[in-house]
């Protein structure tokens, strides 16, 4: 046989295996510029590109549109949709992009839903986050405790979510928990106006050297009554791998009277990391 032959066979048969393998696969995700985008609206929160995140401004610049995005929360998988090259809305935020995103999807999505949409095509869920009991007293101990030293007197423990998940996937699980107290009008929305005591938080439970650490996401205190000062509160959205590196990302909701917005934490030893977001407010 020829030896140029030769040679483009050799070629050709290290290229199927590089397909089929793990380490050609990461290396195509590491090259991609993968948009992240906030399923409810359509906001861009950015992305990532060779191992480095990307901000929405900047990963805006690289899209063209017909990007498809599968969307989960906490419970996993939804829906997939395809969305149009992301464009600013104007005022109030005419910094903030939105992914253009059929009428029929937008109106298909159920009231207080929230979603992620990533649009990379390795598995954002390599690890199912478990929804465990809101009563665990260790728990509930813990948010009494942190709500005392923040100056809440006779705190009232409210905790709303407790998520078990391996983030890194070296077998050992960590725990989100979500706790909040806050004056809503009678619609259910949350009002400018806190009473005292009320509170909102998420934090994460994480072993650190054989010790159980407690890291911070968000958190909001009031041990007083105040009037028009648009107190937040925060939610757990999802827990996904939104860079396909195979660590998950912890992605938090957040909201006061007149906005909301979503941010995305990569824990890094025992400091949270702000990578992505976006949102919109008056």
């Amino acid at each position: 046989m020829p030896a140029r032959l030769c040679n483009r066979r050799l070629v050709l048969i290290a290229l199927i295996m590089c397909l089929s393998s793990t380490l050609c696969t990461n290396a195509q995700v590491k090259s991609e510029a993968v948009p992240v985008m906030d399923g409810d609206g359509g906001c861009l929160m950015g992305g990532s590109s060779g191992g480095n995140w990307l901000k929405a401004e900047e990963m805006g610049k690289r899209m063209t549109g017909g990007d498809k995005y599968r969307l989960y929360d906490l419970k996993g998988l939804w829906k997939s949709v395809t969305g149009g090259k992301p464009e600013s809305q104007g005022a109030p935020c005419e910094d903030t992009l939105y992914v253009e995103l059929p009428k029929d999807f937008q109106d298909s999505i159920p009231a207080g839903s929230h979603y992620i949409g990533v649009a990379g095509t390795w598995n954002p869920l390599p690890r199912a986050p478990r929804i465990e009991s809101n009563d665990n007293p260790t728990y509930r101990n813990l948010v009494a405790s942190l709500l005392t030293q923040k100056g809440i007197r006779r705190p009232q423990v409210n905790i709303t979510k407790v998520v078990r998940v391996d983030l890194e996937g070296d077998g050992t699980d960590e725990v989100i928990i979500v706790a909040t107290r806050v004056h809503r009008f009678d619609n259910g929305s949350i009002t400018p106006d806190p009473d005292a005591g009320d509170y909102s938080l998420v934090m994460l439970r994480k072993v650190i050297n054989g010790k159980a650490q407690t890291i911070m996401l968000d958190e909001e205190y009031h041990p007083k009554a105040a009037k028009f000062t648009a107190p937040n509160e925060y939610d757990l959205t999802a827990v996904l791998d939104l860079d396909g590196d195979g660590v998950m990302e912890i992605i938090v909701a957040g909201g006061y009277y007149e906005g909301d917005w979503k941010t995305v934490y990569s824990i890094k030893g025992n400091k949270a990391i702000d990578v992505l977001g976006c949102g919109c407010g008056a």
